[in-house]
């Protein structure tokens, strides 16, 4: 339940980082003409943080300019087994191009109401995303909550062609498998501004 805005009504002038807390997920799903398969991160690294953190009794859920940038190591990405993930790493370039960076550009809030005493809100977005040393702006739906005075959690879904990233999907078995170019990317994350332990591994 969110604090009363009474007793949590505070204004920062500096920018306020967060973490991510060890419940988040991030995950990507694809599939192949024998079988679907989904690749976990299990480690992300972030930079982010808060500007104008505004909690003032007419808007009780925190709100202000959110700077973001995500960065996820294809090495870390778990499809569940040895010779998927050696196709994925392959198929990112995982030497020469060792992450998948998303930056945050700008946002737009769609709506807010409330769901069980919570703030909910959707905003469209709008970043960079790279993908093996192409890059791209992506507008992306998000659906977030708000946990507490210092906790929201955001969750959504985006559709990505690898060719769009000048990848060509993997075909192992000597072309006999075909994987699709499309793969859905999807996150369930949450945020923390204070008081939390940053997160080491994502939970599968």
């Amino acid at each position: 339940m969110l604090a009363q805005a009474s007793e949590a009504s505070f204004l920062f002038d500096e920018p306020m980082p967060f973490v991510i807390t060890q419940n988040s997920r991030l995950w990507l799903e694809g599939s192949a003409s024998v079988v679907d398969f989904q690749c976990h991160a299990s480690s992300i690294i972030t930079r982010g943080a808060l500007e104008g953190l505004d909690t003032l009794s007419q808007v009780p859920a925190p709100h202000g300019e959110l700077t973001l940038q995500v960065r996820v190591p294809v090495g870390d990405l778990d499809c569940g087994r040895s010779g998927i993930n050696r196709d994925m790493r392959n198929t990112l370039n995982a030497r020469s191009h060792p992450y998948i960076v998303y930056t945050l550009d700008s946002n737009e809030l769609l709506g807010l109401t409330t769901e069980d005493e919570l703030f909910v809100f959707d905003i469209n977005t709008w970043g960079k995303l790279q993908i093996s040393g192409h890059e791209r702006t992506e507008k992306i739906r998000v659906t977030g909550k708000f946990l507490g005075p210092w906790q929201f959690q955001i969750r959504g879904s985006h559709l990505v062609k690898m060719s769009d990233y000048g990848l060509t999907p993997p075909s192992p078995m000597m072309g006999l498998i075909k994987v699709d170019d499309t793969m859905e990317v999807h996150f369930d994350v949450t945020f923390c501004l204070r008081s939390c332990e940053p997160m080491t591994r994502l939970r599968p």
